[in-house]
């Protein structure tokens, strides 16, 4: 019989060690699943510290005068404004405003910089964008594997393996120089994708199974996989591409991404289409409890007095709130709170969507500012 094969991470064997270990196909990837129990995991990450093996988002290099030129060429925020340290979030979009991805600019120098996004193909629009600058692009996406240690207890954890103080360490800031764990050498960022306070872990590839070891070894982590990131990133509001937008199809202020969207910076791709859209912006994604006990169908209709008004984006069972959710974009004009709508079932028919906060929890993002 033929097939693809998979790529597995650095990580891989370590996890398959675990009793209950699953995986999925992502993007050529055999990607971490789960360990049999998503709704506990997620709850260690709500409560404790959780690890999540996130080695497949591809890792960029920007090396040169313009590395950080050609970052804010590529996204919509701005990136050239970056200082040594800091993380900045942002959009990378078509000719007509539309997403081609998202992704994070880590600044280590003036001339040096990362871009961490979720496909290998996003090197087409960093190539464009670096286009007659003086930068080079290369992919360090297998020389980086990387951990996400998440939790309200993430922070105690690191300082004890480490004998560090990162108190001073603010959200979406990075240590530029690598520090050492209990023996492993890792670049530590303050960030990740729970709605939790927690941090990314990038380490060499000959070190990866001994960072493992040594969080798990301290019994104070739980591992964790994509199964519970999906309840853990749609409580906290958090999109991901091909669920909640769609490459060239959705724009960024339909994601509610207008805080990384900066208009007046120097030229972007898009940045004319986005002047266009901002100025009435005509569908925006929210959060909506699901009566019953069956789950929002992804793709399915949202109608309101009979008439489509959006679609389903993410649904799932929310072990926090011990309800249905879904993320869902609608016309922007209805989404008030207490806006009731018809959502489409997995097994057919509708159910009752109400709006509340979104996120629909920590909905100022209190928690990973902790």
């Amino acid at each position: 019989m033929g097939g693809t094969t998979l790529t597995r991470t650095t990580f891989d064997a370590v996890q398959r060690r675990i009793p209950g270990a699953e995986f999925a196909a992502w993007q050529g990837w055999d990607w971490i699943a789960g360990f049999g129990n998503a709704h506990a995991e997620h709850r260690a990450v709500r409560t404790a510290c959780g690890v999540w093996d996130e080695s497949p988002l591809q890792k960029w290099v920007l090396h040169g005068p313009d590395a950080l030129v050609a970052a804010d060429r590529c996204f919509t925020n701005d990136m050239r404004s970056l200082r040594p340290g800091q993380v900045r979030y942002g959009a990378f979009c078509d000719d007509d405003g539309r997403m081609l991805g998202d992704g994070t600019v880590f600044a280590f120098a003036p001339d040096r910089c990362w871009v961490v996004t979720a496909l290998e193909s996003d090197g087409e629009a960093l190539r464009e964008a670096a286009a007659r600058l003086e930068v080079a692009l290369s992919n360090h996406t297998h020389e980086l594997p990387h951990l996400q240690l998440q939790g309200p207890r993430s922070r105690a954890l690191l300082e004890r393996l480490g004998g560090l103080d990162l108190s001073g360490l603010g959200y979406y800031r990075f240590l530029t120089e690598p520090v050492d764990l209990a023996g492993v050498t890792v670049t530590l960022a303050r960030c990740g994708y729970s709605g939790e306070l927690g941090y990314e872990l990038y380490v060499s590839p000959d070190a990866a199974e001994a960072l493992w070891e040594t969080l798990l070894g301290t019994g104070q982590v739980t591992p964790y996989g994509l199964n519970a990131v999906e309840t853990l990133r749609q409580e906290s509001g958090l999109i991901f591409i091909g669920a909640d937008y769609f490459p060239g199809d959705t724009d960024p202020y339909e994601m509610n991404l207008d805080h990384v969207i900066r208009l007046e910076k120097p030229a972007f791709r898009g940045q004319e289409a986005l002047r266009r859209i901002a100025a009435a912006p005509a569908r925006r994604l929210t959060t909506v409890t699901v009566s019953g006990d069956e789950p929002a169908v992804p793709g399915g209709d949202v109608r309101c007095g009979g008439e489509p008004v959006g679609e389903v984006r993410s649904a799932c069972w929310s072990p926090t709130l011990e309800r249905l959710i879904a993320m869902v974009v609608v016309d922007a004009p209805l989404i008030v709170p207490g806006a009731r709508f018809d959502v489409e079932l997995e097994r057919g028919g509708t159910a009752t969507g109400v709006v509340g906060d979104h996120p629909i929890y920590d909905t100022h993002k209190l928690r990973p500012r902790a």
